[in-house]
């Protein structure tokens, strides 16, 4: 009874590491095929950006709304997709995901 017990033990330990590394393995596969079509969008240090628009005014239709905002100048990098922006006209400053930003 115990050497079965001891053999069920190692079974299962064994299924289990093999479980995590099917895991593991799908895991990557899954971000190479999601990361596909991904391109990495950089902006320099002192770039002029323009931000997109997110909200819409009240009473307005979005269709003639502005679309982007700016223009805008890249102050620092904050991670590796936000970006601290401050307007050039106005000197108000902004943090904007790299999605969010187009350049002029």
């Amino acid at each position: 009874a115990l050497d079965y017990a001891v053999q069920v033990d190692r079974y299962l330990k064994q299924v289990r590491q093999d479980a995590q590394t099917n895991i593991y393995r799908r895991q990557r596969q899954y971000q190479q095929y999601y990361n596909q079509g991904r391109s990495d969008i950089k902006f320099n240090i002192g770039q002029l950006v323009m931000k997109k628009v997110m909200g819409r005014k009240p009473g307005r239709s979005a269709k003639l709304d502005e679309k982007w905002n700016g223009p805008w100048r890249i102050i620092k990098q904050q991670g590796r997709l936000n970006y601290v922006i401050e307007n050039i006209l106005t000197k108000q400053q902004d943090v904007a995901h790299v999605q969010k930003l187009c350049r002029c």
